[in-house]
């Protein structure tokens, strides 16, 4: 329950679980979440984190290309990909919506370009 809050609270849509070390070991994404909400009966106990976690997530690395992080993330069927570095530790994540903006970005600035052109 208080991962449900704290997703619908801040509007997060993926939220990482690290280990007591610190290592990144799985996602909770706002599918698995309503998925594991729809098939709760009224009288479950609460599910720990581990039990709504995704475990087996691809990672990508801080120097991944970008057209490599949007292969993996098609490829998977994902809307995030959690950066770790090389120890495994979570440094960070980039979203479907990252790159939608990226894409935005250079867009803009070709089209720009062009009309700077003419």
């Amino acid at each position: 329950d208080l991962v449900a809050n704290i997703m619908s609270w801040k509007k997060i849509t993926h939220l990482p679980v690290e280990n007591e070390g610190g290592e990144f070991v799985g996602l909770v994404t706002i599918r698995e979440l309503l998925r594991h909400i729809s098939t709760r009966m009224p009288d479950d106990a609460p599910a720990d984190v581990k039990d709504i976690m995704v475990s087996k997530v691809p990672t990508v690395q801080g120097d991944t290309l970008t057209t490599d992080a949007i292969s993996m993330l098609r490829k998977h069927d994902m809307t995030c990909l959690p950066v770790v570095d090389e120890k495994g530790k979570l440094i960070g994540i980039v979203t479907d919506r990252d790159f939608v903006n990226i894409t935005d970005h250079f867009l803009q600035e070709f089209v720009q370009q062009e009309q700077n052109l003419e």
